[in-house]
């Protein structure tokens, strides 16, 4: 197929439209923690992967946070922690919400995340529940990237063949998966990039 075939991209949130930094930094200001600790613990609790395929939930997660912090830190600078970063929502890159509305004007555009059960709370938050024309949760489907059938699901979501869809993801074993079944795809490194591969097959922007 040529780059005029292509009539969906599907994005990821995390690390694609939406990032954490500021977030995490600050959290572990309010607890009183050396930067970085959050990335040294939050991904290892079992309740992370869980939350992943609706088998925990995001508070669940967050609470198991929150214990292995205390193991280290102590109660109340883990509860401190745990709880700035409950709150927070990440940051949105406007830049990307500007190129979602421009690719919609041309293709089909949905989010596929792996996600916990507050994604959809987060998108209304962020003013992005209307951003795309599907949105696609590990949590609701219960399968995770880079699984190839949570990429055969997407595909049919849009009403596209595999081989009509462009994937981004900041992931590179997340691209395989998308690879695998026949999707275009590649690693997001910016916007800038992400623009450049898209014009590559064939959108104009």
């Amino acid at each position: 197929m040529s780059g005029k075939g292509l009539r969906a991209v599907l994005l990821d949130m995390d690390g694609v439209i939406r990032h954490w930094d500021g977030t995490d930094s600050a959290a572990e200001a309010a607890g009183e923690l050396p930067p970085g600790t959050l990335g040294r613990f939050m991904f290892d609790v079992p309740e992370y992967a869980a939350s992943q395929i609706g088998a925990a939930t995001y508070a669940e997660w967050v609470a198991a946070l929150e214990r292995v912090l205390s193991d280290e830190f102590g109660t109340e600078r883990a509860r401190r922690c745990a709880h700035a970063w409950a709150l927070g929502r990440g940051d949105v890159d406007d830049e990307m919400v500007d190129l979602i509305k421009r690719l919609r004007a041309q293709v089909q555009v949905g989010l596929l995340s792996n996600a916990t059960d507050r994604l959809a709370e987060d998108l209304r938050h962020h003013g992005l529940h209307e951003a795309f024309d599907v949105v696609l949760s590990s949590a609701q489907l219960r399968m995770a990237k880079p699984d190839p059938a949570i990429f055969r699901h997407a595909a049919a979501a849009l009403g596209q063949p595999p081989e009509a869809c462009f994937f981004a993801d900041d992931l590179a074993d997340n691209v395989k998966g998308a690879r695998s079944i026949g999707m275009r795809a590649a690693v997001f490194t910016s916007r800038v990039e992400l623009e450049a591969e898209l014009v590559a097959f064939g959108l104009s922007l």
